[in-house]
Formats: C-alpha cells, structure tokens, sequence
C-alpha cells in the first residue's frame, strides 16, 4: 500500500460515514477537495473535455518543471465478499488508467507544455480504497 494510498484510507475511515459513501459524485467531491488544498502549485479543474471524453479530475502545473496530474475514480457499486474487495478495487484502478490512455485524457496538457504526466486510477468501496499510479505512457504496466 503506497504512502498516498494509507493516507487517504485513513481520511476515509476517520471522517465519512458509510451512509456518505455511496455515489462516484460523493468520492468526486472530496477528492477536489483534498486536491484543492495544492492550488498553489496547480491548477484544479474537474469533468473538462481533453481527448475523446472528460476526465475526473486534473491538476495542471502553475510550473512546466513540476509533473501534471490526471485522476480517474471509480467506486465498486455491488456487494462483495471482504476477500475479494481488494482485487476488486485493483481491477477498478487498472480500468480507470485504461480509460485515461484510451480516451487520450493527457492531450490538452501535453499542448499546454507539460513534459511528464502521472496518472492515478482510484478506485473506492465504502470507506475502502486502492491507489494504481502511472508514470507517463506506460501503457503495459500493471502494478
């Protein structure tokens, strides 16, 4: 479990309660919210058009040095055994990467000059999450 990955699973645990935990929309809000929090190295901006979609959540850099930042969410909607939570969400995490390789996520920024893109697939049940991130195109990769 990655550093960014414990923490946001401890945010989940201490603050929300199951009943919050529900929609992609609930997860969607509280991640810009805790991303909101970099406004003064990035730009946040949330459901932009880029590619042939719209991507969850980017944060473009104020400084080309630093790396932009796309994320994708996903939230697993049906019940599942606690042992398969995990694989389940890992899965989730892979799709939304496969989403913003697909769907060309990364092409408004890449026109914008930014070099190195790292991208995260999120993936969240309940008060669960798993964290799959991605450094520039590597598309074969599984973490």
């Amino acid at each position: 479990m990655s550093g960014l990955q414990k923490q946001l699973q401890k945010f989940l645990l201490q603050t929300i309660s199951s009943h919050d935990a529900a929609s992609e929309s609930f997860y969607h809000g509280m991640v810009i919210g805790l991303c909101a929090i970099m406004n003064n190295m990035y730009y946040v901006s949330s459901n932009r058009e880029s590619g042939a979609g719209r991507y969850d959540v980017q944060l473009l850099p104020h400084n080309k040095v630093l790396p932009g930042i796309l994320i994708e969410l996903k939230v697993l909607r049906e019940t599942v055994p606690e042992t398969e939570i995990s694989e389940r969400l890992k899965k989730l995490c892979h799709a939304a990467l496969q989403q913003i390789e697909t769907k060309n996520y990364a092409v408004s920024m890449r026109e914008q000059g930014v070099q190195q893109i790292m991208k995260f697939g999120i993936a969240f049940y309940k008060k669960r999450v798993e964290i799959v991130c991605r450094m520039g195109d590597e598309p074969g990769r599984k973490d």
